[in-house]
This record gives C-alpha cells, sequence and structure tokens, in this order.
C-alpha cells in the first residue's frame, strides 16, 4: 500500500489527481469551517459580482456563492459515495458468481448487462426514481443500480482470465471450497482493478447526481447542490456569467480529479503499463 501511494505520487496524471483531490477532502469534511456564511444566509444584493467580501459573488437570493458551493461539495461526494458503494456491493459478487460458474446464469447475466448499458444512464436513473420516488436514498440507489453492469462486467473478465491460473487450480486441487476460492485466491488479485473502478465510477456518480439535480430530479431545494445551482444560473447568463462558470467549474474538477486518479492508479497498478 506504501509502496502503490509512492509510486502514485511519483506518477505525473497521479500527481495531478492528488492535488486536486486534497481541496475536495479538506472541504467535504470541514465545510462548515470553511464557508464564511451559512448556506441560506441571504447576506447581500442579489447576483452582485466577486469581491473580498464575496469571493464568488452572490446568487439570486443574496445569499453567498463561494458558501453555497462549499456547503454542497460533502453533499455531492457524499451521494457519490454511496451511490458507488451500491454498485460495488452488487456488481462485485454479480461478476464473481456469474464469472465462476458460467453456463446459464452467465448468459443471463451478460444478456441483462447487455440491456442496461443500451441505455442512457441518466434515463435509467431517471426511471429508478420514478419508481422509488424523489427521496435521497432513491437517488442514491438509482445512480448505483445504474453502474452495476460496469463492475458486473469488469469483475468477470477478471475473474475469467484468473480462475484458470495455476494457483487456483492448485488450491481447487487440494480440495478449497468456492468461497476460500473467491475470497483467498482470487480477490486479492482483483484489489487494484476494483479500486481503479471505485474511482472511475464515483466520478460518474458525482456528474450523475449533478445532472439530476439539473433536472429537477436530484438534491431538492434549498439544500445545495451543484447541479440545482448549476440550473438556476441559466435564468442569470447575462446578469451573472461567473454564477453558471463557477459552479460549472466546481463539477468539472471533481469529475475530472477522480477520473485522473483512476487513470493514476491503474498507471501505477498495472504491471504491464511499466
Amino acid at each position: 500500500m506504501r509502496d502503490t501511494l509512492r509510486r502514485l505520487l511519483t506518477d505525473p496524471t497521479g500527481l495531478l489527481a492528488t492535488v486536486l483531490l486534497i481541496p475536495f477532502l479538506i472541504t467535504a469534511l470541514f465545510a462548515p469551517l470553511i464557508a464564511p456564511y451559512g448556506a441560506d444566509e441571504m447576506i447581500a444584493l442579489p447576483l452582485q459580482p466577486p469581491s473580498w467580501t464575496h469571493l464568488l459573488g452572490t446568487d439570486e437570493l443574496g445569499r453567498d456563492l463561494f458558501s453555497r458551493v462549499v456547503y454542497a461539495t460533502p453533499t455531492s461526494m457524499a451521494f457519490g459515495l454511496v451511490a458507488t458503494v451500491v454498485a460495488l456491493a452488487i456488481g462485485l459478487p454479480w461478476g464473481l458468481l456469474s464469472g465462476w460458474y458460467g453456463g446459464w446464469f452467465d448468459l443471463v447475466s451478460m444478456r441483462l448487462t447487455d440491456a442496461i448499458l443500451a441505455f442512457p444512464q441518466i434515463i435509467l436513473a431517471m426511471a429508478v426514481i420514478a419508481v422509488l420516488g424523489p427521496s435521497a436514498p432513491s437517488i442514491m440507489i438509482a445512480i448505483g443500480v445504474v453502474q452495476v453492469p460496469r463492475f458486473t462486467r469488469l469483475v468477470r473478465a477478471e475473474l475469467l482470465g484468473l480462475k484458470n491460473r495455476e494457483f487456483v487450480q492448485a488450491a481447487d486441487g487440494f480440495g478449497a471450497s468456492t468461497g476460500h476460492l473467491l475470497r483467498r485466491s482470487i480477490l486479492p488479485n482483483l484489489r487494484s482493478t476494483i479500486v481503479v473502478q471505485f474511482t472511475l465510477t464515483f466520478a460518474t456518480a458525482v456528474l450523475t447526481e449533478a445532472s439530476l439535480s439539473y433536472l429537477g430530479l436530484g438534491i431538492q431545494p434549498p439544500t445545495p447542490a451543484w447541479g440545482s445551482m448549476l440550473q438556476t444560473s441559466r435564468n442569470f447568463v447575462e446578469q451573472s456569467p461567473g454564477y453558471g462558470i463557477f459552479t460549472g467549474g466546481v463539477i468539472f474538477l471533481a469529475v475530472l480529479c477522480f477520473s485522473l486518479l483512476g487513470d493514476g492508479i491503474r498507471d501505477v497498478t498495472d504491471t504491464r503499463r511499466r
């Protein structure tokens, strides 16, 4: 672990991702201490430009835009994290069982994942939310469910390459149970692949949550959310162009950060790339 972290920090992509990641982590953990004003505190005239008092200006209700962006960070990060954990919790065992047992179960599983991947993610997420209702848990579940096939197919593909390796066959020959083989022989060799996919899925989940909020199906006002703030900024492009630019820029940097982190981890853990 320590060696991987050292290589990550010496890799250009990994170093850039780490530099971008640190501010987001600090903001997510200490948002109330960083924000100079409350998220819903109306303390100035509406749509004021950036100044020393209000670093990013104010929104249409006179609320400090920097404070709202800061308070939206832990919310978006939490939604992305929970959604990614949901995808991993379902996709990992599904992929393991599909790849290990094969046969009709594998065939049905792959056709089902193909069907899910054939639809745009945002459309599927909207459908799940329509069924479960527009609540925070349903949004997290919806975002997670549409990411499940990516974990499933990745884990299955990696397992198919591992199950016929000598060390797995040897353990099987000594009478090891399926659970023991998957837990002790397969999963340790999937760790780096899963971590890479986790970070990439996290980036996608954050973007999907922002998209749902932009469409009015995600986090509802007055709770600050990047997507809903970006949607509101459309109405004030001429009066306050920075409103949308700053909010959209934060979304862009967050997605870029975790995408680069996934690429960086892949570069330093994949021996074929060294």
